[in-house]
């Protein structure tokens, strides 16, 4: 896992790292759409400055770097678009300081997202994936009127 997120942070760069925005938390699928939104704005910087750039890019050493910068802005789309719930928890909400803020984003994210959230985090305490209802359902039922907790 810890090399999954150094590989991301790589390719990411400190961008994986998104600032909080002190006016509001993003959900998984706004932050996601941020990070694949600020990719393809920096593939489109880099076609920009290599229209611009032609006259110097007929230098060999000059068109390598900038298609090898192309070629890793793509590969940057590609990794955003598969980030998952599991790197919003490690990428984004670990960096949030207080339980409000915790609060907001648990706000704004789906019941789907909740219950990925919850399996991802299942797995990283290597619990196993299922349980059956049974066993949940002590858990889950409603104290009855008769309860004295």
């Amino acid at each position: 896992m810890k090399s999954l997120i150094f590989c991301l942070l790589l390719v990411l760069g400190s961008s994986a790292y998104a600032e909080i925005n002190p006016s509001g938390v993003l959900g998984f699928t706004a932050w996601r759409q941020s990070r694949i939104d600020e990719a393809k704005g920096a593939l489109e910087k880099i076609q920009t400055e290599a229209q611009v750039d032609k006259p110097q890019a007929a230098r060999p050493q000059e068109a390598k770097r900038k298609f090898q910068q192309y070629q890793q802005a793509l590969l940057n789309i590609q990794i955003v678009q598969e980030l998952t719930i599991s790197d919003y928890f490690t990428l984004y909400l670990s960096q949030l300081k207080d339980r409000s803020m915790m609060i907001d984003a648990a706000k704004k994210l789906s019941a789907e997202e909740i219950a990925d959230l919850m399996t991802a985090y299942q797995r990283a305490l290597g619990v196993p994936a299922t349980i059956s209802a049974e066993a949940s359902l002590p858990l889950l039922a409603p104290k009855s009127p008769t309860s004295k907790n």
